[in-house]
């Protein structure tokens, strides 16, 4: 299951989402902000959202010892929960708030005396609904979208003048505020994020999308051509998440879209100089090229025909039906099965649609949240008792966080 490999090697490496907490595992991380690279546990996670509970019970005895029937009651009578309810709130408000509980939630607990996972649950989906979950809700989308990374690029100003820092909060602000807007106030459901016709922009960013209409610096919910956009992969922030380059970054969207798959951020070589492509040469003819050298095929060979579908796009995510003059071949080709099997598809809207109905986009969705929660994940338990609330729920975004909170791995010793 890809969701459970929480560093996947894919040519030249990777690196795990992680993030720190108050726990052992790493420092504290602020309300909204992005966490540390060091690893956090069950006791310091930060960071999710969502607004209904979901069942987390599975009947089987999990990695830390902790078993509950199927019916979330607890395993031996009047045995309740591993954790105290003080520590209970603490978990609680880090992943789902991501800060500290403050007294009225302390005070529920401690007056409910939550016994079982389903009481959990309910704590949990109570504590989805109030505003300060879109703090924890943020923390995530910025890790999963690999926002503070862009929030360090750069560009060439000679190819890309409007460029400016503004302009690149204003792209991470409007990834943010579409990953929440589905999550909270549409329909909540994880395919959604990939397949959403409509993002919310101002005037600067309806320049870059090429939307007429669109005036003023408030960002309003805006529809989309669907031959061009479609949810999170066409978002400028996503399409400009590299530096100074003047051509589209076909390699970094590749490994970055293996990424959403996996459930990991997948890290490649730098400063790799390469000869640029003739004047004559298209995109796609110039990668080929790069084949032929072995040191270079372990990564592009699987990278590259993923990040091809993306060639409608330049390095700030304009699109274009052209590049240099020539007209783009958008085919990708995305390899399953350990790289045995691949399947063909045109542009970035027929990737979303493949990664909507992706049962490894799916769990590795899954395994993030569970390792926000409680660090790097490798309890298969914890891991399927949060796949299968996810399933049961119709891929409902809060329904998973509150699952994750009713696991084994959160809720142990």
């Amino acid at each position: 299951m890809a969701a459970l490999a929480t560093v996947a090697t894919i040519g030249c490496g990777a690196q795990p989402l992680q993030l720190g907490g108050e726990g052992s595992g790493g420092a504290t991380t602020p309300i909204g902000t992005a966490g540390t690279t060091g690893v956090a546990d069950a006791t310091g996670s930060a960071g999710t959202t969502g607004a209904t509970g979901a069942a987390g019970a599975t009947g089987t005895a999990g990695s830390t010892g902790f078993s509950m029937s199927p019916s979330g009651t607890a395993g031996a009578p009047g045995s309740g929960l591993p954790i105290s309810d003080a520590e209970l709130a603490r978990r609680l408000a880090r992943f789902i708030w991501a800060a500290p509980p403050d007294a009225d939630l302390l005070n529920r607990i401690a007056l409910s005396a939550p016994q079982t996972r389903q009481d959990v649950d309910f704590i949990a989906a109570t504590m989805l609904k109030d505003p300060r979950a879109r703090d924890g809700a943020t923390v995530f989308y910025r890790k999963w979208l690999d926002l503070d990374q862009f929030a360090t690029v750069t560009k060439d100003p000679a190819l890309f003048p409007e460029f400016t820092p503004a302009l690149r909060d204003d792209m991470i602000g409007e990834a943010l505020q579409f990953a929440l807007y589905v999550t909270f106030d549409g329909d909540g459901r994880f395919p959604t994020l990939f397949t959403a016709e409509f993002s919310f922009l101002d005037a600067p960013l309806a320049a870059i999308y090429g939307v007429d209409g669109v005036t003023g610096a408030e960002r309003v919910l805006t529809m989309l051509d669907p031959d061009q956009r479609s949810g999170v992969l066409t978002l400028p922030a996503v399409l400009g998440n590299v530096y100074n380059s003047d051509l589209p970054p076909v390699t970094a969207r590749g490994r970055f879209a293996y990424g959403l798959e996996v459930g990991n951020f997948l890290a490649g070589p730098t400063m790799v100089p390469m000869i640029p492509p003739t004047a004559t040469q298209t995109t796609r003819d110039w990668l080929a090229s790069l084949l032929q050298a072995a040191t270079c095929a372990a990564c592009h060979s699987r990278l590259d025909p993923v990040g091809l579908a993306f060639l409608n796009y330049d390095a700030l995510g304009r699109f274009s039906t052209t590049e240099r003059g020539m007209p783009v071949d958008d085919t990708g080709s995305w390899s399953y099965d350990g790289g045995t099997s691949s399947m063909t598809f045109h542009g970035a809207r027929g990737l979303a649609d493949i990664f909507a109905s992706s049962t490894d986009a799916r769990d590795g969705f899954v395994g993030q949240w569970l390792a926000l929660a409680v660090g790097v994940v490798n309890d298969t338990t914890s891991l399927q008792q949060a796949i299968d609330a996810f399933v049961a729920n119709n891929l409902d975004i809060p329904s998973l966080i509150a699952a994750v909170t009713t696991t084994d791995a959160f809720l142990a010793p």
